[in-house]
C-alpha cells in the first residue's frame, strides 16, 4: 500500500529549469513551432503537469518572455555619449546575438507573425518591441535636451533607425552571420551618426544666420527658374525690369531667365509703337520733329525703315 501511494505522487520538479527549457524551445522553434510534445519532452513533464505548473501554452510562453528579458535583455548604458553608447549597444547585440544559447533576438524576430491561435504570443512580443523602441526614444530625447543632439534632430526617425539594425542583425544571425560581420554595422552606425550629428549642427548654425523677415535693404528674392520678387505681406509683386525684354521666340532658352512684367509696367515696345501710343494718349514729342520711325539716327545710319527689327515682348510664364 505504501508503495502505491508513493507511485500516484505527483513528479517533483524546478518550475524555473522547467521554464529555462521552454524557453531554449520557443527560441529555437518559434511559439508555433513548439508544440506540446516537443515542450514535454524538453520540461521532461507531462502534459497535465505542464497545466498544472504554468495554466496554458500562451502564459508559459508569456514566462518565458520575461524571462529572457531578465537573463538575456540588454539596453543602452545610461550615462554615456549617445553616439558611444549606441556603439555600445550594437556591438553587444552583435556578440550576444551570435552566441549561444540561442541565435539572434528572441523578442525581435521570434515572433513577427503567428497563424489563428497564436495572436496572443505576437502581441506579447510587439509589446516587449514596442517598450525598447520607446526606451531609444526617451535616450535620444535626453541627448537632444542635453545638446549632445541639435534641436532640429528626427527623434523618433533615429529610434526607429537603431531598432531596425537591431531587428536586422537579428535575422543575419539567424542566417549564420557572425560576431565579425555584425559588428561591422556598429562601426557604420558610429559613422553615421557622427555625420548626421555634425550635419544638424551645420544646418541649425546656418539657419541661425537667417533673418526672421526679409531685409528691407534687400526687399527681393528668387522663387525659381532666376525670377526674382519682391515680397510684402502675404503678397508678392515683381521687381522692377531695366532692359530685361527678351525678342520673341527666346522665352525659357538655355541659360535665360524668366521674368515677370511689373505690375502696371507696359512692354517695351519699338519706336514706331511707341509714337502711335503716344499719338493716341495725346503725348508730344520734347525733340520736336523725329524720322518716321521715331529714333533720331547718327549720320551715315540706315533708317528703321530699312532695318528689319524684331518686336519685343516680355516673357511670361
Amino acid at each position: 500500500m505504501e508503495a502505491m501511494r508513493r507511485a500516484g505522487r505527483p513528479r517533483t520538479f524546478d518550475p524555473d529549469e522547467a521554464l529555462h527549457r521552454a524557453l531554449m524551445v520557443f527560441w529555437e522553434r518559434g511559439y508555433e513551432g513548439a508544440s506540446m510534445i516537443v515542450l514535454q519532452e524538453a520540461t521532461g513533464l507531462t502534459a497535465p503537469q505542464l497545466y498544472r505548473a504554468f495554466e496554458s501554452k500562451e502564459r508559459l510562453f508569456e514566462r518565458a518572455v520575461r524571462l529572457y528579458q531578465d537573463e538575456y535583455g540588454f539596453g543602452i548604458r545610461p550615462g554615456a555619449p549617445l553616439i558611444e553608447a549606441v556603439v555600445e549597444y550594437l556591438d553587444r547585440a552583435a556578440r550576444e546575438f551570435t552566441t549561444e544559447p540561442g541565435l539572434g533576438c528572441f523578442v525581435s524576430t521570434g515572433q513577427l507573425a503567428a497563424g489563428q491561435g497564436a495572436e496572443a504570443a505576437t502581441a506579447i512580443c510587439r509589446a516587449e518591441r514596442d517598450h525598447a523602441l520607446d526606451g531609444l526614444r526617451r535616450r535620444i530625447a535626453d541627448a537632444v535636451e542635453q545638446g549632445e543632439l541639435p534641436k532640429t534632430a528626427d527623434i523618433a526617425g533615429l529610434s526607429r533607425t537603431i531598432a531596425a539594425l537591431i531587428q536586422g542583425m537579428s535575422v543575419q544571425a539567424r542566417d549564420g552571420a557572425g560576431y565579425e560581420e555584425l559588428a561591422r554595422i556598429a562601426v557604420a552606425a558610429e559613422a553615421l551618426l557622427a555625420d548626421a550629428a555634425a550635419a544638424d549642427h551645420h544646418n541649425e548654425a546656418d539657419a541661425a544666420l537667417v533673418p526672421a523677415r526679409i531685409d528691407q535693404d534687400r526687399p527681393y528674392q528668387a522663387v525659381g527658374h532666376g525670377e526674382t520678387e519682391r515680397v510684402r505681406g502675404n503678397q508678392r509683386e515683381a521687381p522692377p525690369v531695366h532692359g530685361a525684354a527678351r525678342e520673341e521666340g527666346q522665352c525659357g532658352a538655355e541659360g535665360g531667365a524668366r521674368l515677370r512684367e511689373p505690375a502696371g509696367a507696359r512692354p517695351l515696345l519699338p519706336a514706331e509703337d511707341q509714337g502711335q501710343r503716344q499719338q493716341a494718349e495725346g503725348g508730344e514729342e520734347e525733340h520736336g520733329d523725329l524720322p518716321a520711325d521715331g529714333v533720331v539716327h547718327d549720320e551715315g545710319e540706315p533708317a528703321a525703315d530699312q532695318v528689319k527689327k524684331p518686336r519685343l515682348r516680355f516673357c511670361v510664364q
